[in-house]
């Protein structure tokens, strides 16, 4: 199987095993309502072993869930270019990212990977990289505010899908002590234009020191 086919296996049991998960955890959730009300022993019984039963599943599907994180993390590209040019990273002040397929797990490991380094990072570009799940404007938000990265300044998250829950949760950290100075986040058109230009007028009123390119 090609390094292609088990990322792209990986992500597929991921997403199956995340939704099955979902469903058993309901599914265990009207089990301990049904065994709230039983009324005799015997519905207690069943109740009770279908509780067992319902969290043996949601059980097994979290390790697969977590054996389908490890394989992504073990096969990202992006974890064999942190690891090849492990040595380099504390020195490098402009990192670009652009269109590199990212996602919120790559993402996570691109973050500890520069703040284990203690790195000088000044300049850091995301472009082109599809972050509409929730999770990636999660890490984001984390980049702005690491401690870790004492030195970075310029963030660029142009054309990644961020949309109008993301903006927000961006725009929050920014609104808090930290050592960005620019952010661009042009070419996302999922954010209607008045919604950028309220959002961002309320952060100048926050913190006026900062440029955001929208």
């Amino acid at each position: 199987m090609s390094h292609v086919d088990v990322i792209d296996l990986a992500y597929s049991n991921l997403r199956i095993a995340t939704a099955e998960l979902q469903a058993a955890e309901k599914a265990l959730e009207a089990a301990k309502k049904e065994k709230d009300f039983a009324r005799n022993a015997e519905k207690t019984r069943d109740a009770r072993a279908t509780i067992e039963a319902k969290s043996g599943v949601a059980g097994r599907l979290k390790k697969d869930i977590r054996n389908s994180e490890e394989v992504l993390r073990r096969e990202s590209p992006i974890t064999s270019i942190l690891q090849n040019y492990s040595s380099a990273i504390p020195t490098v002040k402009v990192l670009r990212m652009t269109a590199c397929c990212l996602t919120g797990e790559t993402l996570r490991i691109l973050l500890e990977e520069l703040e284990g380094k203690q790195c000088l990072l000044e300049e850091l570009v995301l472009d082109c990289n599809d972050f509409s799940d929730p999770s990636c404007c999660d890490i984001i938000s984390n980049i702005i505010n690491s401690k870790s990265l004492p030195c970075i300044k310029t963030l660029s998250i142009r054309h990644c899908g961020i949309d109008t829950e993301g903006l927000s949760a961006i725009l929050s950290c920014l609104a808090a002590p930290t050592t960005i100075e620019k952010v661009d986040l042009r070419d996302n058109p999922q954010i209607p234009d008045k919604v950028m230009k309220v959002a961002v007028d309320s952060l100048m009123r926050f913190n006026q020191r900062i440029k955001i390119a929208s």
